[in-house]
């Protein structure tokens, strides 16, 4: 079965190979060789271990030993794989987070990392928290999304004499309404309904990445550079088009 050359150069990006063997396809990551009839979906599937590796470590991916065709998933110290998927059907990573959740995982490691944050019970692992306030604080790490997201989302608190109370917050309010104005219903998710301690942080994390992949699979779709829909001040719908530098860099990586 033959591989296009599209599809080699999505896994090629993301440090894993793939190859045809007779009437199979072999996706070779450092876990180990996947095997699947359907080139895309072992693309899908280097896009999501690499993913995986970046932003979820405690989250892990490898071929069943008995069935190549099957990916075991993996997670943190749990014994055994938790759940299985068919390597020609990979879930997105929004789904995979979703189902480990449902499934009492947890993907983002933060069990045994729980703090007080201004008076508020914080369970997102610290090295989550430093990257994402790396990606989204001051300096943002040039990621456009990151910046529109703040630039947008967040809001000024003023006294009785109209001077600001503090630095703005990022307004989780916003945040869910600027997702669904955009096709994202938190509600759907569980990333959007769970409301154990912590929920802020994954709710923020989950949601960006959400919107983050429905850029993405909008520009691969029409191959047209997507706009993002707000309200504006006077409560009118606005589109801002996504920023083309930040939109090559990931689909590059």
């Amino acid at each position: 079965m033959a591989v296009h050359h599209a599809t080699r150069k999505r896994v090629e990006a993301t440090g894993a190979t793939i190859a045809e063997d007779g009437q199979f396809v072999v996706l070779t990551t450092s876990e180990g060789d996947f095997r699947s009839t359907d080139p895309k979906a072992l693309a899908d599937l280097a896009q999501l271990h690499a993913a995986l590796r970046r932003e979820y470590p405690s989250v892990r991916l490898s071929p069943d030993a008995d069935d190549p065709q099957t990916i075991s998933v993996e997670c943190g110290d749990e014994p055994g794989p938790v759940m299985a998927y068919s390597a020609s059907s990979p879930p997105s990573l929004v789904d995979l987070l979703d189902d480990l959740v449902d499934a009492g995982s947890d993907p983002e490691g933060m069990a045994d990392d729980e703090d007080e944050d201004e008076g508020r019970g914080s369970v997102v692992a610290e090295s989550y928290k430093a990257e994402y306030k790396a990606r989204t604080g001051a300096a943002h790490c040039g990621d456009w999304l990151a910046l529109f997201l703040v630039e947008h989302c967040s809001r000024v608190r003023f006294g009785k004499k109209g001077q600001p109370l503090k630095k703005p917050e990022f307004s989780l309010t916003d945040f869910a309404d600027l997702l669904t104005l955009n096709g994202i219903d938190p509600e759907k998710h569980t990333w959007g309904t769970n409301r154990t301690a912590g929920w802020q942080g994954r709710f923020r994390m989950s949601g960006r990445l959400a919107l983050e992949q429905k850029i993405l699979r909008e520009f691969r779709e029409e191959q047209l550079v997507p706009n993002l829909f707000l309200t504006g001040p006077t409560g009118d719908v606005i589109e801002i088009g996504v920023d083309r530098d930040w939109l090559n860099e990931k689909l590059a990586g």
